[in-house]
Formats: structure tokens, sequence, C-alpha cells
């Protein structure tokens, strides 16, 4: 039962990851005009609310099925050490990949890009930080 929390988190780690590359490309690609950040932005939004959806329905019910006790303390250690890596290998590519998107923004719109950059990091952390919590707790 503690790996499904892993599970889950890995779901939202990769799959977040992947729709904030491709924002990100898109963003660097074109010309950074507000019309098109928030085009970009709303893309990105509706896939990672698809993706924590997924993540989240996982989660509650992976923790309205356990029983108190029911947690092995060595499982719970490992899949807390496996959300940590996926979650922060995510954050630094992630973070890497934002840098270089902001690197090629011009002066009016560097701003917006940090934006972009820290609003994807935010989700990308979500769901991580959530599982470790409900596996100390449970």
């Amino acid at each position: 039962m503690e790996y499904l929390f892993a599970l889950a988190s890995i779901l939202a780690v990769v799959g977040i990851f992947f729709a904030g590359s491709r924002m990100f490309n898109t963003l660097a690609e074109g010309s950074f005009s507000q019309p098109e950040i928030q085009k970009a932005q709303t893309k990105f939004f509706i896939t990672a609310a698809l993706v924590e959806a997924l993540s989240i329905i996982i989660l509650a019910s992976t923790y309205a099925n356990l029983a108190d006790g029911e947690v092995m303390v060595l499982h719970m250690y490992l899949s807390i050490a496996v959300i940590l890596v996926f979650w922060l290998v995510g954050l630094t590519k992630l973070f890497v990949k934002g840098q270089e998107s902001i690197s090629s923004v011009t002066g009016e719109n560097q701003s917006q890009a940090k934006g972009v950059v820290f609003i994807s990091l935010a989700f990308l952390s979500g769901i991580p930080i959530a599982s470790i919590m409900m596996l100390l707790n449970a």
C-alpha cells in the first residue's frame, strides 16, 4: 500500500515535468508575447489539472484504505526516498529548463517568464509533499 503514494507522486512529477517542458519549449520558440504566454499557461494548467486529478484519486483512495498500524516502517521510508528522488530530480531539471527559457526572453516579459517557471515548480511540488505528509501520518 505504501508504494501507491510513491506511484501517485511519480505520475504527478513526470506528467507535470513534461507539461512544463512542453510549455517552456513553446515559449522559447515563440516571441514571448503576452497572448502567447497566456495560451501556453492555459494548456499547462489543463494538463497539470488532469495529471494531478489522477494522482489525487490514487492518494485519497490509498489513504482511506490504510488501516492504523498497517504501514511498515521500512516500506514507508523506501517510499519517501523514492518520492524525494523523483521530486528533486524533476524540480532540478524543470528549474534548469525554465532558466534557459528565461534567458531567451526580452526585458519587458522577463517577470512574466519567471512567474511561469515558479508556478510550474509549485505545481510539481504539491503531490510529492502531500504524499510524504500522508505517509508520515499513516
